[in-house]
Parts: C-alpha cells; structure tokens; sequence
C-alpha cells in the first residue's frame, strides 16, 4: 500500500512539473514527509524542488508521528545582469506540536 501510495505521489509530481511548476509545496498526510529536487521542464527556473507533506504546525492529533512539522525557507533570486532566475538558500527548521496543559489544568 505504502509503495503504490509513493508512485502515485510521484506520478502526480512528474505530471505538475510537466506542466511547468517549479516549487511543489505540498501537505495532507499530517506527517513530515522528504522533499526532492527536479529538473523543471517548462518552468521559469532550471530546477525545482517539491516537499510531499511539511507535516502539522498546529494539531490536537496524538497518533504516531503526528507531532511534528517543518517549517521550509527558500529563496528565489534573480540575477538583473543575465536575466537568470534560481532558487538558492534552501533549507528547513523542524519543530515539534508540544500538548501541554496550564496552570489550570486545562490541555493546550
């Protein structure tokens, strides 16, 4: 299930840059998934680069691996003298849902 689960992800992926993404920011499973370069075909930029879940920033949900996320950053620079556009600096901070509880008592 797992495996066909993955090749459609990256049959949809191909598709979408097939048809000139460059930057696939993806999310849903409520786990952090990896993320991937490509080379775009008709995009503006020479490459590209999908993240297939960035996982939860804010949940009440307790399964397995449900608790953490990632906050993704990139830049996209232009160069003014060749006209060329690409992303540079990527990188990501992984952060974690913390359930907690107040002084009260009361879950947050």
């Amino acid at each position: 299930m797992i495996n066909e689960l993955i090749r459609i992800r990256k049959k949809i992926t191909e598709k979408t840059v097939s048809y000139g993404a460059d930057i696939i920011l993806a999310s849903h499973p409520h786990i952090v998934q990896p993320f991937e370069r490509f080379k775009t075909n008709n995009g503006n930029l020479d490459s590209g680069f999908v993240t297939y879940s960035q996982g939860n920033f804010l949940s009440n949900q307790r399964w397995r691996y449900s608790d953490g996320a990632m906050i993704f950053n990139f830049n996209i620079t232009k160069n003014i003298f060749t006209d060329s556009v690409y992303i540079s600096g990527v990188n990501y901070l992984p952060i974690w849902v913390l359930e907690g509880k107040t002084e009260k008592g009361k879950r947050v």
